[in-house]
C-alpha cells in the first residue's frame, strides 16, 4: 500500500513539473531599459484579471495570420498596480507588435471595430521579455518588472 501511495504521489509531482516545464514557468524573466521603436501595435483594450488577456493576444494574431499580416511578437501592456486596484477594474491592453510596412492606412477598413492601431515613437522604453505561454506570464513578469522598479527608484 505504501509502495502505491509513493509511486502515486511521484507520478502527479512529475506530470506537475513535467507542466510547468512546458509553460516555462522555470524559465527567467529579461527586464531591460533601451532606447527603441518606433513600434506599430495592432491592439485591444482590456478591462479584468490580466491573466484573462489572453484570448484578446489570440484574437489579434488569427485575425492578422488570416489577412496575411504578420505578428512577430505579442504584448501584453499592464497598466494598473493589482495590489491597489480591484482586479475587476485593471486596465491592460493586449496586441501584436507588427513590422514597420504595416501603417494605419495599410490596415484601414479592414480591421474589426474594436481593434486599435498606434505607433508609439522611438524613445526609453522598459521591457521584460519572456518566452513562456501567455497564461502565466502576467504571473512571472510582473512581479520581476516590479522589483526592476523598485531597485531603480532606490539608486
Amino acid at each position: 500500500m505504501k509502495v502505491t501511495f509513493a509511486i502515486l504521489v511521484s507520478t502527479i509531482i512529475g506530470m506537475v513539473l513535467f507542466v510547468l516545464l512546458r509553460l516555462g514557468a522555470f524559465k527567467d524573466v529579461h527586464v531591460t531599459e533601451m532606447e527603441a521603436g518606433p513600434f506599430f501595435q495592432v491592439y485591444q483594450k482590456h478591462l479584468g484579471p490580466y491573466h484573462l488577456i489572453v484570448p484578446k493576444m489570440e484574437e489579434i494574431e488569427v485575425w492578422l495570420k488570416k489577412n496575411q499580416f504578420d505578428c512577430p511578437m505579442t504584448f501584453g501592456e499592464y497598466i494598473d498596480d493589482p495590489k491597489q486596484v480591484d482586479e475587476d477594474r485593471l486596465q491592460s491592453f493586449a496586441g501584436c507588435i507588427v513590422p514597420k510596412d504595416m501603417s494605419h492606412e495599410k490596415m484601414s477598413g479592414k480591421m474589426p471595430e474594436h481593434f486599435l492601431f498606434r505607433e508609439l515613437p522611438r524613445r526609453n522604453y522598459v521591457t521584460a521579455t519572456f518566452q513562456c505561454a501567455q497564461s502565466i506570464a502576467t504571473y512571472k513578469v510582473y512581479p520581476t518588472a516590479f522589483r526592476f522598479f523598485e531597485e531603480r527608484k532606490n539608486k
